[in-house]
Formats: C-alpha cells, sequence, structure tokens
C-alpha cells in the first residue's frame, strides 16, 4: 500500500515537474520572440536612417524634382531615372517591412505606419509610371500590395476629376 502511495506521489511530481517545465520553456519562448521583435525594430530603425541619410546627401537634386511633383509639373528624363534611383532602396525598405509584418515580427500598426510613408511615393506620377518596369524585381505579395495602392490612388483621382 505504502509503495502504491509513493509510486501515486513520484507520478504527481513528476507530472508537476513537467508542467513547470513546460511554463518555463514557454516564457523562454516568449522572452526570445520579444528580444527578436526588439531586435527587428532596432534594425529597421537603422535602416531608415540609412536611407534618409543617403535622401540628404542628394537633397538638392531632390529638391527641385519634389517642387515639380508638387506642382503637376513633368519631369525630365534625367528627373525621372534620378527620382527613381532615390526611390529604390526606400522601395527595398518597405519590402523588408512588408516581409517583417508578414512573419508577425511588426505589429499592424508598425505596417500601417510605413503603409503610409509607401504611399506617398507610390502614388507618384513618376514612381507609376516606371512600376511595371521594375514591378518582377520584387515578392508577390509585396508587388500586390503596391499594385493595390496605385489602384487606389488612381481610383480615387478619377472620382476627384
Amino acid at each position: 500500500m505504502k509503495s502504491e502511495k509513493l509510486h501515486d506521489w513520484l507520478q504527481i511530481l513528476g507530472i508537476v515537474a513537467i508542467v513547470a517545465s513546460l511554463v518555463f520553456v514557454g516564457f523562454e519562448l516568449k522572452l526570445s520572440r520579444q528580444t527578436t521583435v526588439a531586435d527587428v525594430y532596432q534594425q529597421r530603425t537603422a535602416l531608415s536612417i540609412q536611407v534618409q541619410l543617403s535622401d540628404l546627401e542628394s537633397f538638392d537634386r531632390l529638391k527641385p524634382i519634389y517642387e515639380k511633383l508638387a506642382d503637376d509639373e513633368p519631369l525630365t528624363a534625367s528627373e525621372t531615372r534620378y527620382f527613381i534611383s532615390t526611390a529604390l532602396p526606400w522601395l527595398s525598405y518597405w519590402e523588408n517591412v512588408h516581409f517583417q509584418h508578414e512573419m508577425g515580427l511588426l505589429s499592424e500598426e508598425q505596417w500601417l505606419s510605413s503603409r503610409n510613408s509607401l504611399e506617398d511615393t507610390v502614388t507618384l506620377k513618376p514612381f507609376q509610371e516606371g512600376w511595371p518596369l521594375r514591378r518582377r524585381a520584387w515578392r508577390e505579395s509585396f508587388a500586390q500590395e503596391v499594385d493595390k495602392l496605385i489602384e487606389q490612388h488612381q481610383s480615387k483621382h478619377e472620382l476627384g476629376n
């Protein structure tokens, strides 16, 4: 009898130990995920700063282009190429952010914030004109997101006219 009781208590103790170890593993996984998300956020911030600094270095060339775009004036072929070349690093950044969001490493709020910035660029006429030539260079899910933003902008623009 005593042997059976001892056996039962040892089994209960073993189950408690297994549950405790699973709780610990769960805690470790949560902590690891939080660390990964924080690291991704830091890397995304560093990349954004790099791209912004690149834009600052070319500010003198970009300013007249953006002024023309704001006034709805056409760009020269050279200005269009330059605009697209400065937009490509940002596009790489936004694709990276989109991928991180798809992987669950960025919140919906973080993605929507970046998506708004993406929309500001992809709705500009020179970008839209060059997009079909460059679309294949991007992951399909990201390319579809850009397509959707362009279509939404064009629909709004058509309704506004």
